[in-house]
């Protein structure tokens, strides 16, 4: 009986040979070819979300900008465009700002300011309507060469006065009494 289990581990022994070196080669391509393909994949669905995400980036600042400069507006009761910034030097009449400064859409109040989007805008540009109550905007903003803009216009519901002459600027400056 001794005999006969030492001779079958003897015999198991010589039957097995392992992998041969075309086996392993021929394993190890395969494995190459799986991987390239997922890798290749995993680099496209990485790039296509990057994209994506930049766009959408930059639609949400022009479309939160626009939704809060409608809301604000809305309701200011006295209201001036310019090219330039004003800082409220204890004028009275108007106690918000919002406008275009270095990329940004930048909202002052009660003597602070706050950016209101990202560094991707590159046009803020608004116009009032003479002998009207009528206020246009126009918001573009760019990431990566591609652009996304938005055009609106708001009435506004409590000027204390109709403009006599038109005006435009990239910074409105206005009372409204809620931000107060």
């Amino acid at each position: 009986m001794q005999f006969s289990i030492c001779r079958l581990k003897k015999e198991r022994n010589l039957g097995t040979k392992g992998l041969t070196l075309v086996e392993t080669v021929m394993a190890l391509a395969l494995l190459g070819i799986v991987l390239v393909s997922v890798f290749t994949f995993y680099f496209f669905a990485t790039n296509t979300y990057t994209v994506a995400q930049k766009k959408s980036n930059v639609q949400h600042d022009v479309l939160f900008a626009a939704e809060f400069v409608s809301n604000e507006l809305r309701t200011a009761m006295a209201i001036d465009l310019s090219m330039y910034e004003k800082i409220n030097q204890g004028n009275e009449a108007y106690n918000c700002s919002i406008g275009l400064k270095d990329g940004y859409i930048e909202y002052h109040y009660k003597g602070k300011s706050k950016p209101l989007t990202n560094s991707n805008i590159i046009e803020f540009n608004l116009a009032l309507n003479k002998d009207s109550n009528l206020l246009e905007f126009n918001i573009i903003g760019e990431e990566d060469g591609k652009q996304y803009s938005i055009y609106s216009s708001i009435t506004l519901l409590n000027l204390e006065e109709i403009p006599t002459q038109s005006s435009s600027g990239i910074w409105v400056h206005y009372y409204n009494p809620s931000s107060e």
